[in-house]
């Protein structure tokens, strides 16, 4: 008899549900086989969509994440649908009368959401592939592709379904349903999210969600590191990856590497459903039309909610006054708890004076868990591995890119430039001597972006610093910081005097680098040009390959002989110029370094390459004779700008640089006239102390250096001796 019962009500729900689950499949249908084959200009029957590369495509590129979250909120519908007579007391008193065990009245209902879910993926999912293995036949991996992205939207639907149930077995109103349904869907993101804002404001050294000047990620978020544990979105990435298929010319195997997380969430949805079953079985009937019976959850997400308006409002106003920054961020947690407690849960919370202290408790324990989180973080991100226990580690270079032997992430213009690079160590001394530098960072704190008008060199300007450290037991650690004072920059350029750095400027210049540079490149084959330190009359060198090989030969030598300090910091103004660029002639315009060329300041420490050029006669082309007409000085100050506030980083590395305008300076200040130098006693005093090469964590002045029947300006650099 209660067969017969079973069936009628699974046939009843089924069809209750039947012209829903249609509009769902019809959904489906235009969104992964139409989206693949259907739209003329995006179709894989289009051979300039394919571009016979293209081996599959089972949804359209632009509705991947569309397809997802479709099948989420219709999922989730279907479950709403399917048990929301427990949410009425009327239906649940008729429900639970029929003569049904609430195991079999919950089993027929998800059996009807498993064939609502199953049919619109399945059919959709099939056409595709038909679809596919007509427009481009058939290859390895297209069939496993297909069923893998089959069974794992299916999952994830089956999750979100049962989540969905769940939810209404723990509620006694629709409203109620949707808050734990927002819980359970999006609690663990907003938590992860939360924090992770916290860390990048507030924690100094964290490299999580972090991003770099030039725009690069240094670690992927918490939110996007813990994907395969999210029940929203624990597949996404998988279905992004998979949906499609390009021909590799190294390779047509196809890799599941997230097979894992399928298998656990198979699991946990057998566990859900169970949980499922076991609520029903133990919920009162009279719970239907109340609300706030699970007191557990209640308080959870008045916690959640607090904590994320209580972080979000003292992060979004922390850059102003940060007391008001808290006040602020206070006062928006006290109306979400007002709201929970006078109006959400009005009826299930506490009144009178238990209420006023749930309402402090609610309101401190957010407050106090921000403190926690930021403070223990801080104190982690400032104890660093002990030596011994680094196998490796990554630093940031911030020395001369003319000799970069590493691939870079850059920016440039006619004055100025920006790049960011790694060089990786592994001798125990210059561990030691990357952590006494890595403590000069955590002691500087995240201090103020702003110049040091007692100490020029205490100047904290906008850089990107970053540090990962490869244990010996295989893990690794990253800090980032995006601010560095101007001392412990220069303290950073002591690195060059490091034997990694000497051979990784060596292998640039001998042409021993495993992958080719922009620095090698212009070295091995750009055009060479020398010039005198005035940019007069720079001249090409056509030199053979054999003479290229010796003045590389000589340069190397002379250049692993300088030590950092007289490298960055010259005694001496330069002879001459040598120039290497791959933009030919055009770099000549300005001299302006950019990842294309690499100018090299001769100065008398050269000796290999001065007998180079001497043999060679070509010592003349750095006589300089003309004359000086004027200098112009201006402070160099990295904040000397008021209207454009330094917010972005620029290298301390000065190169010396040709402009026809006067107020082309690295920084240009707002206002005031700047006067000329033109007594010739003056400008010879000055042209001595000129440096054509010097890294501006020393303070001094720029100079736009004024050449007699030129309309041209030398910039250059006066060291404040």
């Amino acid at each position: 008899m209660k067969s017969t019962i079973f069936s009628h009500d699974f046939k009843y729900v089924l069809r209750a549900h039947l012209a829903f689950i249609l509009v769902g499949l019809c959904l489906f249908f235009i969104l992964i086989p139409f989206t693949t084959a259907g739209i003329p200009d995006d179709s894989i029957f289009n051979i300039n969509t394919t571009h016979n590369q293209l081996l599959f495509r089972f949804i359209g590129d632009d509705f991947v994440t569309v397809v997802y979250a479709a099948y989420m909120v219709f999922a989730f519908l279907l479950a709403l649908f399917s048990f929301s007579f427990l949410v009425d007391l009327k239906q649940v008193t008729l429900y639970f009368s029929i003569g049904l065990t609430r195991g079999k009245l919950f089993a027929s209902r998800y059996l009807t959401g498993l064939i609502g879910l199953f049919v619109t993926i399945f059919f959709p999912m099939t056409l595709s592939y038909v679809l596919n293995r007509k427009a481009l036949g058939t290859c390895d991996g297209m069939g496993s592709s297909y069923l893998y992205l089959t069974f794992g939207l299916l999952l994830f639907g089956l999750i979100i379904y049962t989540l969905t149930a769940l939810c209404v077995t723990l509620s006694g109103t629709l409203s109620e349903t949707l808050i734990y349904c927002l819980l359970f869907f999006f609690g663990m993101s907003i938590l992860l999210y939360v924090c992770n804002r916290l860390f990048v404001k507030l924690v100094w050294g964290n490299a999580y969600m972090a991003v770099t000047y030039l725009g690069n990620n240094v670690l992927d978020s918490f939110l996007n590191l813990t994907m395969r544990y999210n029940p929203v979105l624990f597949f996404y990435p998988n279905l992004k990856e998979h949906y499609f298929y390009y021909r590799d010319l190294d390779s047509t195997a196809i890799s599941f590497a997230g097979s894992s997380a399928l298998l656990l969430w198979t699991v946990l949805l057998v566990i859900l459903f169970l949980l499922c079953i076991w609520s029903l079985k133990k919920r009162a009937a009279e719970q239907a039309g109340t609300i706030g019976r699970k007191k557990p959850l209640i308080y959870l997400c008045i916690f959640i909610s607090e904590f994320a308006v209580f972080a979000i409002g003292t992060l979004t106003f922390w850059d102003g006054n940060r007391v008001m920054a808290i006040v602020i961020a206070i006062f928006f947690a006290v109306i979400i708890n007002c709201l929970w407690h006078k109006a959400l849960f009005k009826r299930a919370l506490p009144t009178g004076k238990t209420m006023t202290i749930s309402c402090v408790l609610t309101l401190v324990i957010p407050i106090l868990a921000t403190c926690a989180i930021t403070t223990i973080a801080n104190v982690s991100y400032s104890t660093l591995p002990d030596a011994a226990q680094i196998q490796q580690v990554s630093v940031t270079y911030v020395g001369n890119p003319s000799y970069l032997a590493t691939t870079a992430n850059g920016s440039s213009n006619d004055s100025s430039f920006y790049l960011d690079s790694l060089y990786s160590y592994d001798d125990a001394d210059e561990i030691e001597t990357i952590l006494s530098l890595h403590r000069e960072m955590i002691s500087l704190g995240k201090a103020e972006l702003a110049a040091d008008d007692s100490d020029f060199t205490g100047t904290v300007v906008p850089y990107d610093i970053q540090l990962t450290y490869t244990l010996n037991n295989g893990e690794t650690k990253t800090w980032y910081y995006d601010r560095a004072s101007l001392t412990i920059l220069e303290d950073f350029l002591a690195l060059d005097d490091t034997t990694t750095v000497s051979e990784q400027i060596a292998s640039v210049l001998d042409n021993s680098l495993e992958e080719s540079t922009p620095a090698s490149t212009a070295y091995l084959e750009g055009d060479i040009y020398l010039s005198d330190i005035w940019y007069t009359d720079p001249c090409y060198l056509d030199i053979t390959d054999d003479a290229r090989q010796q003045l590389l030969s000589a340069l190397k030598t002379d250049i692993l002989a300088v030590s950092s300090n007289d490298r960055y910091f010259p005694e001496e103004d330069a002879l001459g110029v040598l120039f290497f660029t791959t933009s030919g002639e055009t770099d000549l315009e300005t001299f302006a370094f950019h990842l294309g060329n690499a100018p090299i300041f001769l100065t008398s420490d050269y000796t290999n390459t001065l007998a180079f050029l001497e043999e060679n006669q070509l010592t003349d082309l750095m006589t300089f004779d003309g004359e000086i007409e004027s200098i112009t000085l201006q402070e160099y100050n990295p904040y000397g700008s008021v209207v454009n506030s330094r917010t972005e980083p620029l290298s301390n590395l000065f190169f010396s640089y040709k402009s026809d305008d006067v107020d082309s300076f690295v920084v240009k200040e707002d206002f005031g006239s700047k006067q000329a130098i033109t007594d010739p006693d003056r400008i010879k005093e000055l042209t001595g102390q000129l440096r054509s090469i010097y890294n501006m964590t020393r303070s001094g002045y720029l100079a736009a250096v004024k050449i007699s029947g030129s309309d041209d300006y030398i910039y250059k650099y006066l060291p404040m001796h």
